[in-house]
């Protein structure tokens, strides 16, 4: 073959490697951003589903002190320790909740 037609080929594949390699790259970076907001509407979907949990047991507290005189809050989350194995971590209440989810609200995608 002759050299220039070697030099043009060496030049073609050299472009098209660089392309394969930016649309690759590319490809990574969509893929990362596009999990990183999945996770972000997870979080806040979850969020959410804490604080509608924490006022429904608030409602509920709420009528058990008018038609029982006492709410036996307490005595609930005991039960389902003790009968379910599980705890509230107290990391979620309702103030760190609603700061969580306005801070969520204020970052970008």
């Amino acid at each position: 073959m002759k050299t220039e037609i070697i030099v043009a080929l060496i030049t073609a594949s050299g472009a098209v490697a660089s392309a394969l390699i930016i649309g690759v790259v590319g490809l990574i970076a969509a893929k990362r951003v596009i999990s990183r907001k999945k996770l972000k509407v997870d979080l806040t979907n979850a969020l959410k589903d804490i604080q509608f949990l924490l006022e429904l047991e608030k409602a509920h507290n709420e009528i058990n002190i008018t038609v029982h005189g006492k709410c036996n809050k307490n005595l609930m989350r005991e039960a389902v320790r003790k009968d379910k194995s599980i705890d509230l971590s107290g990391k979620h209440t309702a103030s760190s909740v609603r700061r969580k989810l306005a801070q969520l609200s204020t970052y970008d995608d």
